[in-house]
């Protein structure tokens, strides 16, 4: 049987959208091939259970957007996308003939230039690492010996995992990142990869936490040499360019889709975290009370995110002179998606809010108001009530980024190859509940939540409509 191949878009350093086919038994081989890079003694057989330790815990039903290889190939590096390209789509019973293996590692290598292998070995292991454990899963087993008592937190050994000690300068951890740092650092060391070529890794996987400051270079160089001086290693000013230049460009493409997405293919990604976030939601077993905290949730996320750019506190990509230019560009299309996105959750946020309202002055209790038909109704005759249809819809300024998304509700898409509803019919009337107040009242009632009681009668039937 032949694996299902993947289409995805990414690599948007390179100036034009290119497509990647892949399947899990390509990125095996790009994973040996990247171990085998930085040590050529370790073994076929360590090598493949490593990778299938590190699939595993991607394959974890507990997750939906980063579920299965799919997220983490996207982060690989050009030069290594370009060649994965170039390999043949194979059966996966191949990869039981070590003689096949073998030869399409060779041909692997062959697309790779020699003086770039390094860098594109270290940021293929730091994309497939960066993840590799999740909140919602069940964590790498090699964490086992350091789970503490207290659920979801890992000790750092600084016998075990010295470079991680140094890096995080604390005892235990539950952060994502971190934890996929200690998984990064016990794999590669068991497998004889030297210190200095693993903590481009670890410091790839640690700038992905979402939104810190490590990827700026300047606190990325005091992060770095505070490692560098504990473990006493000599690493020389060439090789810490070199390890920036590794760890940013894993960083960067981890948030691509900030700068390069449509603002409908963001919202898409945007779902599939929602429902990583709460799973309630994707299984139906929600109430809208639930829904409200979990929009609010992403809605109060990226306003803040918004403030502390305006502010130049951060910034959503990073890199060096050479690519300031280009990394320019992202970051005003980065915020251009922050502000559609803020909007969105908004408007959505508001609809969730104003049927609760609704539902609660028929005594109807929040455990009692749930995502359904009937809702959905009752939110529709208040529309239709307060619709005026001899005046013009007062969608005013809602950019149409927004009404395509908000269009799209309810209806079914998919992301990394799940597929799932959009919304709901609640939510899908959320364009028409815009058409009668318009947006920025709406926006007032989300910036409200969850402080203020809201009257209808007092707020909305107000007929002074604002855009």
């Amino acid at each position: 049987m032949h694996c299902q191949k993947h289409v995805s878009k990414f690599s948007y350093f390179s100036g034009k959208p290119i497509s990647e086919i892949g399947n899990d038994s390509l990125d095996k081989i790009i994973f040996i091939w990247a171990l085998n890079a930085l040590q050529p003694l370790i073994k076929y057989e360590d090598a493949s259970a490593c990778f299938a330790r590190m699939k595993s815990s991607y394959d974890d039903e507990a997750r939906f957007f980063h579920r299965g290889l799919g997220h983490p190939r996207q982060l690989i590096p050009q030069l290594a996308e370009q060649a994965y390209r170039k390999l043949p789509d194979i059966d996966e019973s191949i990869l039981d003939d070590k003689t096949t293996i073998a030869f399409l590692i060779d041909q692997f290598d062959h697309l790779i230039p020699r003086e770039h292998k390094t860098a594109v070995a270290q940021e293929i292991l730091g994309a497939f690492y960066h993840d590799v454990v999740h909140r919602k899963g069940h964590y790498h087993e090699v964490l086992l010996p350091f789970a503490t008592e207290e659920k979801g937190y890992y000790r750092i050994d600084p016998i075990a995992t010295p470079l991680t000690s140094a890096l995080l300068a604390k005892d235990t951890t539950k952060t994502v990142e971190e934890i996929s740092c200690l998984v990064a650092e016990i794999e590669l060391s068991n497998l004889g990869v030297e210190e200095k070529l693993i903590i481009p890794i670890l410091m790839a996987t640690y700038c992905t936490i979402p939104f810190s400051d490590f990827s700026d270079e300047g606190q990325f160089n005091k992060l770095l040499t505070s490692v560098i001086n504990t473990r006493g290693l000599d690493i020389l000013a060439p090789e810490r360019k070199h390890i920036y230049s590794v760890a940013i460009g894993v960083a960067n493409r981890d948030k691509g889709s900030y700068g390069s997405d449509t603002l409908n293919e963001f919202n898409i990604k945007t779902w599939g975290m929602i429902f990583e976030r709460n799973p309630m939601i994707l299984q139906g077993c929600y109430t809208l009370n639930d829904l409200a905290i979990t929009f609010q949730e992403f809605y109060s996320f990226h306003k803040n995110l918004f403030k502390e750019i305006i502010e130049e506190k951060k910034q959503i990509f990073y890199g060096s002179e050479l690519e300031a230019e280009k990394i320019t560009i992202l970051n005003r299309n980065a915020l251009r998606t922050l502000q559609l996105d803020i909007e969105l959750h908004g408007l959505l946020l508001a609809t969730v809010i104003v049927t609760m309202q609704l539902l609660k002055e028929r005594m109807m209790p929040h455990d009692a108001m749930l995502d359904n038909k009937e809702s959905a109704l009752i939110l529709k005759e208040y529309i239709e009530a307060h619709l005026d249809k001899e005046e013009p819809e007062f969608i005013g300024s809602l950019p149409s980024e927004i009404i395509t998304v908000l269009k799209q509700q309810g209806k079914e898409t998919s992301v990394n190859g799940h597929h799932f509803v959009r919304g709901s019919d609640l939510t899908s009337l959320t364009f028409d509940l815009v058409k009668c107040f318009g947006a920025k009242k709406l926006l007032q009632i989300a910036d409200n939540y969850p402080e203020t009681e809201l009257s209808l009668t007092e707020y909305m039937d107000n007929k002074t409509k604002t855009i």
